[in-house]
């Protein structure tokens, strides 16, 4: 091992998966694309250069795996993925358990993220809400795992210091996720969260029965989302249990008051209703999107305003087209700053 065509057909590369394991690790075996041979490979799912192949036997653990994967398509690797033609990753596709009201439309866009990006639609790596795709914390560790370079992955609870510096009260989890790389000098660091309101619910939900493991799952999303990026937003931020999602909040009808002139420097906070609308601002005609300068945008609350005083965005719609749940998400993310965030909006209106 490993084994190339033509020595061994893909066919009966996919019986040995289901038959047989790694005799130096016992890990399962994978099929794979080889660029170099140009053809597929069958090789341990764990490393390249583990040689040798034993009978699964009569071990319950890997029986199991071998009953799961029995008829059902064999685990892919990025370059196998991405040279699957439309209709077959779209055949792939139809094979995964999806939420009954998904349109064909979203079918399609789940496969042509999955050819783009190498995702695998068959074994949980892409999830789909309200028209725009998910990447799973399971894409992240493959993809990860597949550069070569990935040197570590570690978690932990943050610490009182670490809270207080967030500003995180004591009912909310925090965790802090460490993604070391082969020849970076630090490691990448990532923040999950999950606040009280969002364990409350059904008991079956993972969120709501163990929501400091959903806490570390967001902050190891988010490093992994750092150190190799791919800039998909991560389904740990709105997935709950398989296809649950958190609560949406509803925009309030606009008021037919008249409001006040309101100054738009970012001096002072928006005023947040308590719908979580932002109040309207008058008098937006002064200040065009060209006019707005990055001295104007410093922090996530002066994006609200600005954006709110030029498009009457509200703040759900700003942060759904900014592909985040919500202003905390977008400040724990780190990956933008307002001012980019500005100027994506400006591009496409």
């Amino acid at each position: 091992m490993p084994i190339y065509e033509p020595d061994l057909s893909f066919g009966d590369m996919g019986k040995a998966v289901k038959s047989f394991k790694c005799a130096q690790c016992s890990r399962y075996l994978l099929v794979a694309w080889s660029a170099q041979k140009n053809s597929y490979v069958l090789r341990c799912g764990e490393s390249l250069e583990h040689e040798g192949v034993v009978p699964y036997g009569r071990d319950p653990e890997l029986l199991e795996i071998a009953n799961k994967l029995k008829g059902r398509p064999l685990p892919m690797e990025t370059t196998a993925l991405k040279k699957l033609d439309p209709k077959q990753m779209l055949q792939r596709v139809s094979q995964a358990k999806w939420p009954k009201d998904l349109t064909q439309a979203d079918l399609g866009l789940i496969a042509k993220v999955c050819t783009d990006y190498g995702l695998d639609p068959l074994f949980g790596e892409l999830m789909i809400y309200q028209g725009r795709p998910y990447v799973t914390i399971d894409a992240r560790r493959r993809k990860a795992q597949e550069t070569g370079q990935l040197d570590g992955i570690s978690a932990r609870p943050a610490t009182t210091a670490e809270r207080e510096a967030r500003k995180v009260p004591a009912e909310d989890y925090l965790f802090v996720a460490e993604v070391r790389v082969k020849g970076a000098s630090f490691p990448f660091v990532g923040w999950g969260r999950v606040q009280e309101s969002e364990t409350s619910g059904s008991q079956f939900l993972p969120i709501v029965k163990d929501p400091a493991a959903q806490a570390e799952k967001r902050a190891e999303a988010q490093a992994l989302r750092r150190a190799f990026h791919m800039p998909l937003p991560s389904a740990e931020e709105i997935i709950e249990g398989e296809f649950a999602v958190l609560p949406e909040v509803k925009e309030a009808p606009k008021s037919k008051s008249r409001p006040q002139k309101a100054d738009l420097r970012p001096t002072a906070p928006p005023t947040i209703n308590q719908d979580n609308t932002v109040q309207p601002l008058q008098d937006t005609s002064k200040r065009k999107a060209d006019e707005i300068t990055e001295a104007d945008i410093p922090d996530a609350t002066a994006l609200l305003k600005i954006a709110n005083a030029v498009w009457s965005i509200q703040p759900k719609e700003l942060w759904d087209e900014l592909n985040y749940t919500s202003q905390h998400n977008f400040e724990d993310a780190g990956v933008d700053s307002p001012w980019e965030c500005f100027l994506r909006l400006k591009a496409v209106r």
